[in-house]
């Protein structure tokens, strides 16, 4: 850990210009305070006149980084956003020298804002500077504000190297890291030991658990806000002068129980007259708002209605500010500090109750074994029909709800609890008024069965069957309403935001970030999903049906942007969802980042923009990102680089973010050949998975010894073929082999194969598929395709950063990582290894990190194959020969003649080769 150079008294000590010249002087800067002349500068004359005096603090390498301070007038400190405003529009001037900056900021030398300017350009290559900035509070500084001066240090750097510090020292999305993982330790902390020191049935629900958890360090975190503002009676120490205070130990709780408690309970949520409290002297703030409502304790229900803990206990050390192993809450109150900007205790205002305005639940599911409860009340046929019961039991629900709002402590909890009994109703009502429904289907069907003498056709039985199922599910549903189970994740938008719907049509905005959770993992959600969304393929990802939930609660003209992965745009299973977005929403903005990290969490990002608006004639903008640029040039990169594409290009067949004048290529090279698929036949195999390599591939001594050991073994001994052996043109045969032990063998005819493979019996039994084939079966021997296989013919790896095909003439049978063209046609051979097959694949196919391309049989049996003449393919085959004997290696004038002879027979122009070679 590097040297600490400051203490926090050296914050409490900057009041002049000199001292800042001291405090970075400790710091490794070549400082002093210098007077600066502000005409020097240059600046507009707004930004003049906001200047009360100015000065050099330090100047590193001669010019090479400088620290300016700007004393401002006072009346440019009105707010942070205010300051931030002035000096952006100060660094955008100063910043068009050659020289790198530090800027500070000040009104009185009670706080310090430092402003670390960053230079951008736009594709007219004008400067646009942006700022990150740190406000430290010099009355009541922070170790957070210690460590990120620290981290600026010199430490024997260059100018440059420095700069690129102060940068990274001041990079947003690294704090925002860095903060999330403080968090989540913090949190794992506190649900520790809340477990740990209250054994109640109430914590052994993980959810229960995390909403405490969660909702105790909300409350905690913006105690130190409070206090940051000096609003806890003035002591900017408070939290740490009350834990002195009780001379306590840390495996206590008397902190929680003497301190944080009443402060929660008693103090911040009740109207007090001159807002005074237990501790003494000073002012502590009424702020109501739910946050700081008793949530727990004798005869108080949580959300769901179930009885919670009488008391909770927490051991003082999880509190301690001088543990190390507290919680470091001053580093995550600073959060805080960045948005809320309130001047005096007087203008702390009583915050609303956004119970019911943010909320979360289960967003995908809604509905009960396929029954939608609540009705759309955005629907016309719901308006034109008379009163329901279910419309009657929602009224009073909302009525409660708009009450809430405003409500002050006192009446909360009884407003909750009837709220939660509203709710309980008006569910209640709703499975009463389908019951109805499906009670008389099954009355009629009853008849109907009874008129035929009790004779019941199979479609009468089936109906019967799904009647019964409705009903068993939705009187699964009332009881768990009734034991207050299904309200904990159970989200009806219709019922929870009714006035949205019922006054506006819908939402106006829907953002998000959908989780991406592969369809193996959501294999119970499917039959819900199946019956709920027009999107579902059984091999959709989950994000999928965020897009059509998300559209569907927009309002007529609404707007949805989302940022998920991209694998929807050429997908198979994306192909429900390009349709339903393509046809019934305007595409404003469409990019795809490709596989350029821009975002951490998410591979092969994308962010789209849509608007619930016919697109007739539309146009969407797109941007395919650039490799290698940073997020801070989007600006830039998204103005000179994207493009107007008819959104009727954007098909259900996959999206292409491409220029016209490349679709119409595409298009052209489609129409003049055959799908590589009808060519062969739809003869592209998929090699074999043998479900443990260790045991069935071999080297050529084990071949030797089993043949030995059986003469009969060798009839079942393949030459073997790893996808990572096939180069373009050649293939490093690796002179390993294939224990074929296809399905149904009669494997005693092998004595000595069944004694070798006896040695991995244990594994090989603990296969997947093991219930469907001998434990000394290979697990897909892809046994149709051996014939095949046992012929020379093109193959190819999956995954590849160009064109990859090759001849096989050792008849070797590939593994999973490979597939095979059952043909030895060498025309074949040199169309698909051109670089015009090779554009054509790349913009139709999906890539992955590094810019590989997997090469599957739904995007390479698209691959054209344009008809040729006797001759033509004869030039072809002769020069595909050469590359072919010269094993791939110094082939390049040979591969220019085949991609010439291939964009004749395709009959491209000069000007597509161009689009082709990337000119």
């Amino acid at each position: 850990m590097p040297e600490r150079l400051l203490q926090l008294d050296d914050l409490l000590n900057i009041r002049s210009p000199e001292k800042i010249a001291t405090l970075f002087q400790k710091l490794g800067y070549d400082a002093a305070a210098q007077p600066l002349n502000i005409e020097d500068l240059h600046l507009p004359a707004r930004s003049t006149d906001a200047i009360y005096d100015s000065y050099l603090i330090a100047d590193q390498g001669n010019g090479g980084l400088q620290i300016l301070l700007f004393q401002l007038h006072p009346d440019e400190w009105t707010s942070v956003n205010a300051v931030s405003s002035r000096m952006r529009a100060i660094a955008n001037v100063i910043c068009q020298r050659a020289t790198e900056f530090l800027l500070l900021a000040t009104k009185d030398f009670n706080q310090l804002m430092l402003v670390n300017p960053r230079k951008n350009y736009d594709a007219q290559l004008n400067l646009k500077t942006s700022i990150r900035k740190l406000l430290i509070d010099s009355t009541n500084p922070t170790n957070y504000d210690r460590d990120r001066l620290e981290a600026i240090a010199v430490r024997a750097k260059s100018p440059q190297e420095l700069y690129k510090t102060h940068c990274e020292a001041f990079d947003v999305d690294k704090l925002t890291k860095s903060f999330y993982r403080s968090y989540e330790q913090i949190f794992k902390n506190v649900q520790q030991a809340v477990k740990l020191h209250n054994d109640d049935l109430y914590f052994a629900d993980a959810d229960r658990l995390h909403q405490f958890s969660q909702r105790l360090l909300g409350r905690i975190m913006f105690l130190y806000f409070l206090q940051k503002k000096g609003f806890l009676a003035g002591d900017y120490r408070f939290l740490t002068t009350r834990y002195r205070s009780l001379k306590t130990e840390p495996d206590e709780t008397d902190y929680y129980a003497q301190v944080l408690e009443p402060l929660f309970f008693e103090t911040l949520n009740q109207n007090r007259d001159g807002l005074v409290h237990r501790w003494g002297e000073g002012q502590i703030p009424y702020l109501n708002g739910g946050l700081f409502d008793r949530d727990y304790g004798e005869g108080i229900k949580d959300a769901a209605g179930r009885e919670t803990p009488v008391t909770i206990t927490l051991p003082n050390s999880l509190f301690d500010p001088g543990e190390p192993e507290a919680i470091e809450i001053a580093k995550l109150r600073m959060w805080l500090s960045l948005v809320v900007d309130i001047p005096d205790i007087e203008d702390v205002e009583p915050l609303p109750n956004l119970d019911y305005k943010l909320m979360c639940g289960d967003s995908l599911i809604s509905t009960i074994h396929g029954e939608r409860l609540i009705p759309d009340p955005t629907k016309e046929q719901q308006l034109m029909l008379a009163v329901t019961p279910i419309q009657t039991a929602i009224q009073p629900l909302l009525e409660l709800q708009r009450r809430y709002f405003d409500a002050q402590t006192e009446e909360r909890h009884e407003l909750r609890s009837q709220i939660l009994a509203a709710e309980a109703n008006v569910f209640k009502t709703a499975v009463n008024d389908r019951r109805q429904f499906w009670e008389g289907k099954q009355q009629d069907l009853e008849r109907k069965i009874k008129a035929f003498k009790g004779k019941v056709s199979k479609t009468q039985e089936k109906e019967r069957t799904e009647i019964g199922s409705k009903l068993m599910e939705l009187d699964r549903f009332a009881s768990d309403v009734e034991s207050g189970e299904r309200s904990l994740n159970f989200f009806q938008y219709h019922l929870h935001f009714n006035d949205v719907f019922k006054d506006k049509g819908g939402f106006d905005v829907v953002i998000g970030n959908p989780p991406y959770v592969r369809q193996e993992a959501i294999k119970e959600l499917k039959p819900a999903l199946q019956k709920e969304y027009d999107c579902y393929t059984g091999v959709a990802d989950l994000f999928v049906y965020f897009y059509e939930q998300g559209f569907n609660l927009l309002k007529s003209g609404g707007h949805l942007s989302y940022i998920t992965s991209n694998k929807y745009f050429r997908a198979g299973y994306g192909e429900k969802l390009r349709k339903f977005l393509g046809e019934k929403s305007k595409v404003e903005v469409l990019i795809d980042f490709g596989d350029s990290p821009v975002f951490e969490a998410i591979a092969y990002p994308s962010i789209i923009l849509v608007s619930k608006s016919k697109p007739d004639n539309h146009q969407a903008r797109v941007l395919n990102w650039e490799a290698g640029k940073t997020v801070e040039e989007f600006n830039s990169v998204y103005k000179s680089h994207s493009f107007y594409l008819p959104q009727k290009e954007l098909g259900a067949d996959g999206w292409r973010l491409e220029s016209p004048a490349v679709l119409r290529l595409l298009d052209k090279l489609r129409s003049a050949g055959t799908p590589l698929g009808e060519y062969v036949n739809e003869g592209i195999y998929y090699g074999i998975k043998s479900g443990l390599n260790e045991a069935f591939e071999i080297d050529e001594e084990t071949k030797k010894t089993l043949i030995s050991n059986d003469y009969s073994s060798k009839d079942i001994i393949r030459p073997w073929l790893r996808g990572r052996n096939i180069k373009r043109w050649n293939i490093n045969y690796p002179n390993t082999y294939l224990i074929y032990t296809y399905h149904k063998i009669e494997i005693n005819h092998y004595p000595a194969i069944l004694d070798y493979l006896s040695q991995y019996k244990d594994q090989l039994q603990k296969r997947a598929t093991i219930n469907s084939h001998a434990w000394y079966e290979i697990q897909q021997p892809q046994y149709i395709y051996a014939r095949s296989f046992d012929k020379p013919k093109i193959v190819f790896p999956d995954i590849a950063l160009e064109s990859s095909f090759a001849l096989d003439v050792k008849n070797t049978y590939p593994d999973t990582t490979s597939f095979i063209l059952p043909t030895d046609d060498k025309f074949l051979l040199g169309v698909i290894n051109s670089n015009i097959a090779l554009h054509f694949y790349q913009k139709i196919s999906s890539q992955v990190r590094g810019g590989y391309l997997r090469y599957k049989t739904q995007y390479v049996k698209q691959i054209p194959i344009p008809t040729a003449p006797e001759a033509d393919r004869q030039a072809i085959e002769a020069v595909v020969q050469k590359c072919l004997d010269a094993k791939g290696q110094g082939v390049e004038e040979w591969e220019a003649e085949i991609d010439d002879r291939v964009a004749h027979l395709y009959g491209l122009t000069a000007e597509e080769m161009k689009i082709i070679r990337g000119e």
